[in-house]
């Protein structure tokens, strides 16, 4: 090559890059605006915002954030302090609340979805998948106490459809009594020759104790906290709360909210997302994602079912359905 043209091929390299570092770099919020940006609609958002982060010996993180355009430079400062972490489990970032009032959420709502569904917070290295390794199995975090007990454990397992690869599994590896529950499936001879720590009923979760038409049949459906209830586990904790409802699970979250028991009473979630008309419903399904941050719920895994691929050519939704695994960051401080 020419070395006359080593120069702008240079200069042309450096815009990309640091194009590329304002758009990625930074928390949720600060990414859609960088993409908002970057698509010229400065209208929407103005401000750039400059980080820098530093690790203290006690390991704690101190972040801190400096407005440079006007208002007047403001700064805020969070600490998060990760000392009682289990060992196999490590932050991937410094955790932010996430703000459903932010000017490009409101704006651009089904990009914030596809980017905080997708966010991941902790990294979890002594994980086990149990069932299938395509669909059908789920993957568990084993750090610290998130291990379920031997022989003392529970799970919740909503939506069988006859794949009972998962729930075997529980029960082999862990001894746990596993609640089975699924009101689509006409027959279930299988349902009585998987053992006594398997308990399987012909009911479906929902945001109400009623009937719903499921499949072109109607269908007994109830809330978690009535299910505890009825079962006499109010006082019980569930090791893992495993939902696979084809879309189900986003008004049963929402009662779970109300019930409240959540924080207390639930070590890991695996739930399968179903995002069929999110561009109609992306605020509200935000609702649901900010709530479980906010109760404590950190993401540690997300899985795009590729079984799932979109009809309409979205160029945001690789799938609609994705498998995304909490731990219940609560119970940290008791590991």
């Amino acid at each position: 090559m020419n070395k006359s043209i080593y120069i702008p091929v240079l200069v042309v390299f450096g815009v990309l890059c640091s194009t590329f570092t304002v758009i990625t770099v930074g928390d949720m919020n600060d990414t859609i605006r960088g993409i908002v940006l970057a698509k010229g609609d400065n209208n929407v958002y103005k401000q750039v915002y400059n980080k820098g982060s530093t690790w203290n010996k006690t390991t704690t993180r101190t972040t801190t954030t400096t407005i440079t355009t006007p208002p007047p430079p403001t700064t805020k400062t969070t600490t998060t302090n990760y000392v009682n972490l289990p060992k196999g489990l490590y932050p991937v970032r410094e955790w932010t609340p996430f703000s459903l009032n932010d000017a490009a959420v409101s704006e651009y709502p089904e990009l914030a979805f596809y980017k905080l569904i997708n966010r991941v917070d902790y990294l979890c290295l002594d994980r086990m998948r149990l069932g299938n390794y395509d669909d059908g199995g789920w993957d568990i975090c084993l750090a610290g106490s998130y291990e379920p007990t031997r022989n003392n454990c529970l799970v919740y397992s909503f939506g069988i459809n006859n794949d009972w690869t998962f729930d075997d599994a529980v029960t082999k590896k862990f001894g746990c009594i596993v609640r089975a529950f699924d009101p689509t499936m006409e027959k279930y001879p299988e349902a009585t020759m998987r053992g006594d720590k398997i308990h399987f009923y012909p009911i479906g979760i929902y945001a109400s104790n009623t009937t719903i038409k499921l499949k072109r049949r109607m269908c007994e459906v109830k809330t978690l906290g009535s299910l505890r209830k009825q079962f006499q586990e109010e006082e019980t904790i569930i090791d893992y709360l495993k939902m696979d409802v084809e879309g189900s699970e986003w008004p049963s979250l929402d009662a779970m909210f109300k019930e409240g028991f959540l924080t207390k009473y639930v070590k890991q979630i695996g739930v399968e997302y179903h995002t069929t008309g999110v561009k109609r419903t992306a605020k509200r399904l935000l609702m649901v994602l900010v709530k479980l941050e906010e109760l404590g719920f950190r993401k540690w895994n997300v899985h795009w079912n590729m079984h799932c691929l979109p009809q309409n050519r979205d160029p945001l939704s690789i799938t609609y359905c994705t498998e995304v695994y909490y731990i219940n960051t609560n119970i940290i401080k008791k590991v």
